[in-house]
């Protein structure tokens, strides 16, 4: 194998046949003899190989240029041209843009006629009575013959097109900015007036993600988390497209989690290390969970070998989807019993959800609903809302068991609200949970009557102290008192550090561990800062501790204690779960047959063994070389998250962690 730095990106060559499916990804696969294929280092959220072409997805507001010019001269310049020349520059000038402005209006008008279809083949219930509402005035806005005029009169006094477009919609914008209430109506002038001014540029036409092709590969800075949703057909629950490219994000970031519970394929790239890239380019996305790479213009045979990959990996996943399906429990090697459930976020995972053969839902994002929206979701609608995924997530008569996390608006999951100041986010979000807890009391009591008791689970996030959980039951029983409902316990999120110190004073119903944002704060490292994963270290000694104190803390009280960051998804992290004594954990959707498999290989003293030798380890690199050879030699998952599909109890290698020398490949004979 040889490497060439072209600029500052890698080029990488291989020599040999094609290597067994456990040896690595595209780029150590085969020999590549086309020098034209360009491996972009990245970090991939999932395990996967991915390939299509590449949908560049621009929406930046394109300033307007000669905005000072009159009839495309300085004003000074025109004055002093001969007289018998002004007239014929004005009507040339006026004819020009006057044309140019017509066909990029017609243009806008079909643009959000489509839009409107879209919406209303594919309305989900978190949209309904906003996005349906919201799409028709936008429609009326791109055909309002009145601000048209406005503009054509703008380009008669000599202004440019463009700077007659921004001149008139910038006017609608600062009166609807200037009403609080109307804030909403004035990002979607300013979007209309985006979408316009790239019509007006035939070499800029603007992108959306409506319009990108299925089996597209997106390209962009970046999408909030609600975007992401879009993704997903809701009919089908299948994603539309093949991956998605960032580079200003975080694999830690919610946009890559609602990503990776979809199964749609999230990589970061450094912008630094990629070149430029068009709409149309053939594309791969090399996945690692956490290392793999982006290949641009891919040789034939290297886009051969990435169906092949891509082929045997969906073949596996089908595979232990269909064995999750047998109805077996899920327990562990020494017959430990384990709770499966899936964190959930809208309507549109309610195919997917059906299809993974889940019975519950451990962590319900309502957040993702909220930022799905331009305005407030009343109490009625939020019942609707959060009856309706229950009855159809169940597939069948009744309802799933949901844990429903009231609204969170802490670091990315802000979404439409990432603007506002933290004392406005934190009154809204005041107001948002108190709906939401009066909605969840009623529903509760309702499916109760019908017998269908304890489905209904409310959880508050970002608790840091006991005191803070007595205020939120006290109003939850004040709200179900004002609706003659009976109360509901409610249960918190363990995610904050110091709450772990005072778990002896908590009375809560439940406890479900996020585990990205404890190990964040645990370990001091920004989450949501592109590149954040550097010190994100599950195997650290003082996460393992906050894990086991949950546990005790347990069975102390009696109550439920789950899991429901990342490293229920992660292959990896699997074993340090089982080994602190967490039986309940929630996962991505499409990683729940993976976690069942990986739980069902597990010999639970071992993994104790293994969460006690990583706490005497000091160092980041030892701990990492433990848990490979943990993994790989008693799992069968090998460093990068793949399962070795050939693996059974009497295959396991013996696990000596002190025989796991750096230059030795983790599961490869000693």
């Amino acid at each position: 194998m040889c490497y060439f730095a072209y600029e500052k990106a890698i080029i990488l060559y291989f020599a040999g046949d094609s290597m067994t499916e456990q040896d690595g990804h595209i780029k150590g696969k085969f020999a590549a003899s086309n020098d034209s294929s360009l491996f972009v280092p990245a970090k991939v959220n999932i395990n996967s190989v991915s390939l299509g072409k590449i949908y560049v997805y621009e929406n930046d507001p394109i300033p307007p240029t000669d905005a000072d010019k009159v009839f495309g001269y300085d004003p000074v310049d025109f004055v002093n041209l001969s007289p018998d020349l002004i007239e014929p520059i004005k009507q040339a000038f006026i004819r020009e843009h006057s044309k140019r402005y017509e066909e990029a209006r017609k243009l806008l008008i079909s643009t959000y006629e489509k839009y409107a279809d879209s919406v209303a083949s594919n309305l989900a219930v978190e949209m309904e009575g906003d996005a349906d509402e919201n799409i028709f005035v936008e429609v009326a806005m791109a055909q309002d013959s009145g601000i048209s005029k406005e503009i054509l009169a703008e380009i008669e006094k000599g202004r440019s097109a463009e700077a007659a477009v921004a001149s008139m919609y910038q006017k609608r914008v600062n009166i609807f900015k200037s009403n609080q209430m109307n804030g909403h109506i004035a990002e979607q002038i300013e979007h209309q007036m985006t979408v316009l001014q790239h019509h007006l540029h035939t070499d800029r036409v603007f992108s959306s993600l409506r319009d990108a092709p299925a089996g597209a590969i997106i390209f962009c800075k970046n999408l909030p988390p609600a975007e992401v949703m879009g993704f997903i057909d809701r009919d089908t629950g299948q994603s539309r497209f093949a991956g998605l490219v960032c580079t200003d994000s975080s694999l830690r970031g919610h946009a890559a989690i609602i990503a990776k519970s979809l199964g749609i394929p999230f990589a970061v790239v450094d912008p630094a290390h990629l070149p430029t890239v068009k709409t149309g380019y053939d594309c791969i996305i090399d996945g690692g969970s956490g290392t793999g790479g982006v290949v641009l213009h891919p040789s034939t045979l290297l886009m051969r070998e990435a169906v092949r990959q891509k082929t045997a990996l969906d073949e596996v996943c089908e595979a232990l989807r269909q064995k999750s399906e047998s109805g077996r429990s899920v327990t562990t090697l020494d017959g430990q019993s384990y709770t499966i459930s899936a964190n959930f976020g809208s309507s549109f995972e309610v195919p997917s959800f059906k299809n993974a053969n889940l019975e519950a839902i451990g962590l319900y994002r309502t957040e993702m609903a909220e930022n799905m929206r331009t305005k407030s979701i009343s109490e009625d609608h939020w019942y609707k809302i959060f009856e309706q995924n229950l009855r159809e997530c169940a597939g069948s008569e009744g309802y799933v068991t949901a844990i429903i996390r009231t609204l969170d608006l802490a670091g990315d999951k802000g979404g439409r609200f990432a603007g506002k100041s933290d004392e406005e986010k934190a009154e809204y979000q005041k107001q948002v949970t108190r709906a939401q807890m009066a909605a969840l009391a009623r529903l509760n009591h309702d499916l109760e009557q019908k017998g269908h008791k304890g489905k209904v689970k409310v959880m508050i996030p970002m608790i840091a102290n006991p005191g803070d959980m007595e205020d939120f039951q006290k109003e939850m029983d004040a709200i179900a008192a004002e609706r003659n409902v009976p109360s509901v316990k409610l249960g918190c999120m363990g995610e904050v550090p110091a709450l772990f110190d005072n778990l002896d004073k908590l009375d809560v119903a439940f406890m479900s561990i996020g585990s990205n944002d404890l190990i964040h704060f645990v370990l001091d490292e920004p989450r949501y800062k592109s590149g954040s994963n550097s010190k994100y270290d599950p195997t650290n000694r003082a996460v393992l501790v906050k894990l086991e104190q949950a546990v005790v803390f347990g069975r102390e009280k009696d109550i439920s204690i789950s899991l429901c960051g990342d490293m229920a998804s992660d292959p990896r992290h699997i074993a340090l779960l089982v080994g602190v004594g967490i039986t309940n954990v929630s996962c991505a959707i499409n990683s729940a047959p993976v976690t069942r498999e990986i739980i069902s290989r597990i010999d639970a003293k071992e993994a104790r063994h293994l969460v006690e030798l990583l706490k005497d380890s000091t160092r980041p690199a030892d701990r990492e070389r433990i848990l490979n050879d943990f993994n790989a030699n008693r799992l069968g998952v090998f460093a990068d998250g793949r399962l070795d599909m050939d693996w059974s109890e009497h295959t396991r290698r013996d696990f000596a962690p002190s025989s796991a020398l750096p230059d030795r490949e983790p599961g490869a004979p000693a």
